[in-house]
């Protein structure tokens, strides 16, 4: 599986060099050009996304359900594991949906309403993802139970 993804992600990074589609987004941030062939590469990027994501999620449930009940701190942290991937994930594919419309509404022209509330959906789509990655850490029973009381105790020596 880490081959498949390696060689998906060398195919995608080759394409896009090639096709000279690396430079500012409709969101003014570095990524892909606002191009026609900028919805073909994001539609390309979204549904290898989901293909990877579905294929992996079906290899780690199926290892999951393997672990012996006797093994639960590794379960609880594989299923934490789980939802970080999974939350991540989405955030990820909202923002391909939203970058598409972008790009879409660009060649279409349809309104600066909807150019604008795409935009501002997309800009915190991506502040959302660091804030759902330390939630997601800081809820996790092993970091809130071990690490942040040892953090406070090492605070207090000094």
């Amino acid at each position: 599986m880490h081959g498949l993804c390696f060689v998906i992600i060398v195919l995608l990074t080759v394409v896009i060099y090639v096709s000279n589609q690396i430079g500012v987004s409709v969101l003014g941030i570095c990524g892909l050009k606002v191009a026609k062939l900028s919805v073909f590469l994001e539609l390309s990027i979204f549904f290898i996304y989901l293909f990877v994501l579905l294929v992996t999620s079906i290899f780690f449930l199926k290892y999951l359900s393997r672990l012996s009940r006797f093994d639960m701190k590794a379960k609880l942290f594989f299923k934490y594991y789980l939802l970080y991937a999974f939350l991540l994930s989405l955030v990820y594919l909202l923002q391909c949906v939203v970058m598409i419309l972008l790009i879409v509404d660009c060649f279409t022209g349809i309104t600066d309403k909807a150019y604008s509330a795409f935009a501002k959906a997309g800009n915190f789509l991506i502040l959302v993802t660091p804030i759902i990655s330390t939630v997601i850490i800081g809820f996790h029973p092993e970091f809130s139970n071990k690490f942040i009381p040892s953090l406070f105790q090492k605070c207090r020596r000094r």
